[in-house]
């Protein structure tokens, strides 16, 4: 049997961030002159597609989107981010049956933060930031490379209508994350290979993995 690859988004699928990274967000973004977001649900429609290219497309200048991530990463520092519930079970369930990394939006330095506080680090052998490349679709094949996975077992687990389509344009299994950032509706019309309510339906999953790739 392969060994499966579980490549994580982080924001709301492994951490609870969405008010954190909202309010810190609108807050950088108002301060460098923006003001093409009004409210949290402003944001999260952006996250309909990757949420780097969607900032550049409102006018968000390179430097401005190092500024907005820098902010985040120091902002982070104070907030006692914790993860989502179910989570914890969850991870300890997979570690030992899987190989696992994050390909991530967010800061490589924030998330290494946040989970080395969490004691939970060591998890992941790998941690992709946006730093990398604003899109997730060549560090997911990287990602994927690095540790050896083919795509029929490597599976990307993301909360937004975004994440499942650049999972899809990267090749790998789609798994849309129900208890994140959209709701299940957006995230089942976006056509996910597996849509999960809760973190435990994917250790379900993954225990069901079939020997030769998902069918």
């Amino acid at each position: 049997m392969p060994r499966p690859l579980l490549i994580f988004d982080f924001d709301g699928v492994l951490v609870d961030t969405v008010d954190f990274f909202a309010r810190e967000t609108m807050q950088k973004l108002s301060e460098l002159g923006y003001d093409f977001i009004k409210s949290r649900e402003d944001l999260l429609d952006l996250f309909r597609e990757n949420i780097a290219v969607a900032f550049i497309e409102h006018g968000v200048t390179p430097a401005h989107m190092c500024a907005i991530w820098e902010h985040i990463q120091e902002a982070s520092k104070k907030e006692k981010i914790e993860l989502c519930a179910g989570v914890g079970d969850m991870l300890t369930a997979l570690t030992p049956a899987c190989d696992m990394a994050i390909v991530s939006s967010n800061s490589s330095h924030m998330i290494r933060g946040v989970l080395s506080r969490l004691g939970l680090v060591d998890n992941f052998k790998s941690i992709s930031g946006g730093e990398d490349d604003f899109e997730k679709i060549e560090r997911i094949k990287a990602c994927m490379n690095a540790i050896g996975s083919k795509p029929e077992s490597t599976f990307y687990i993301g909360d937004t209508v975004g994440d499942v389509d650049e999972a899809h344009r990267a090749g790998v299994m789609a798994v849309a994350a129900g208890w994140g950032w959209h709701p299940i509706e957006s995230l089942k019309d976006a056509g996910p290979d597996r849509l999960l309510v809760k973190p435990q339906d994917l250790v379900d999953y993954i225990a069901k993995f079939p020997r030769g790739g998902v069918h």
